[in-house]
């Protein structure tokens, strides 16, 4: 395969990243508040109208950078559904009623549609409308807004609350993974921000700390610390795989490195202006992880990759559930 046909696959650079573990993606119930906004929508009392909502989710620590997120389904669960949810599955509630209805979401599916309503089920009280609105990683925040029908009654009941699935993809917080790999998923973050200088930087930083560290695994002696970065490039790959006169990857890649490196250097010395477009930043991006899981996973060619990411897809199923497809 031409590094031109690989390297214009759709969606490639997300399914390199999902198969190198840099962004993970999950899905589980959560709680979502309803209050409203009051600047949004006056307060009416016991005349039934739409309040808008306009609040946040607070992600977990293990989550570093929120890439974006999206809602299932609504339901809606009184207390006593809870309870009998409890005595019919044998499960019980621990600290978080969210934490409940998700291991029923897998364990016994059957009793979420058994108990409860859709959020727009209930005349005296429904969801109207729940979207995504915004993330702020700096904040561990995502925001929502949506509206919903009711009375004084409803805008924040002690006896029922509402619950959906959430889907959300993130990098994993630092600690989890590699330092190069953690490198990797900060110049994601970063060239998110449209910083694509810095993000370029990062990337190539990473590259350069995981050719370090990978000859260092295998046990080689520095003897030639004045070596360049493709030099060592070279080493790291001939040690690995022996000949590497026939490595496709390796050798769709060579030249690009190099002028890779001639950026890199500009933006760090610099010795001249430079601004990284979009295109070269995806080109760096494509190469750092087409590289990392050639080497880990002593793959050669580009179909090699497009296999392990094919396989990967398809253990990938979706379901049918309460809370949607997911």
């Amino acid at each position: 395969m031409k590094y031109e046909d690989y390297a214009e696959q759709k969606d490639l650079l997300h399914h390199l990243l999902r198969y190198t573990g840099i962004i993970r993606s999950e899905h589980f119930v959560i709680k979502i508040n309803h209050f409203p906004d009051y600047d949004l929508s006056s307060y009416e009392g016991e005349i039934g109208k739409d309040y808008i909502f306009n609040n946040t989710w607070n992600f977990r620590d293990d989550m570093s950078y929120v890439l974006n997120f999206k809602f299932g389904d609504l339901r809606i669960y009184h207390s006593e559904d809870i309870r009998r949810m409890v005595a019919d599955s044998g499960i019980e509630v621990d600290e978080k009623i969210e934490d409940f209805l998700d291991h029923i979401t897998h364990a016994d599916p059957e009793l979420l549609t058994d108990y409860g309503l859709e959020g727009n089920e209930y005349d005296e009280f429904k969801i109207k409308v729940l979207m995504p609105q915004s993330i702020e990683n700096a904040k561990r925040l995502l925001w929502y807004k949506g509206v919903f029908f009711g009375d004084s009654i409803y805008i924040d009941p002690i006896d029922f609350a509402v619950y959906t699935k959430l889907g959300i993809t993130y990098v994993p917080a630092l600690t989890e993974l590699k330092f190069y790999e953690a490198l990797i998923g900060e110049s994601i973050s970063i060239s998110d921000g449209n910083q694509n200088n810095l993000a370029f930087f990062t990337l190539f930083s990473a590259f350069d700390s995981l050719v370090n560290t990978e000859l260092k695994n295998l046990g080689h002696a520095n003897k030639k610390p004045e070596d360049s970065i493709a030099k060592k490039f070279e080493i790291l790959f001939t040690r690995r795989f022996g000949n590497i006169g026939n490595h496709e990857i390796y050798n769709s890649f060579k030249k690009k490195f190099l002028a890779f490196k001639d950026f890199r250097n500009s933006i760090a010395h610099g010795s001249k202006p430079i601004k990284i477009s979009e295109g070269e930043l995806k080109e760096m991006q494509l190469f750092v992880l087409t590289m990392l899981i050639s080497f880990r996973d002593k793959l050669t060619m580009f179909n090699e990759v497009n296999i392990k990411i094919a396989y990967l897809q398809n253990r990938v199923i979706q379901t049918i559930t309460p809370w949607g497809v997911f």
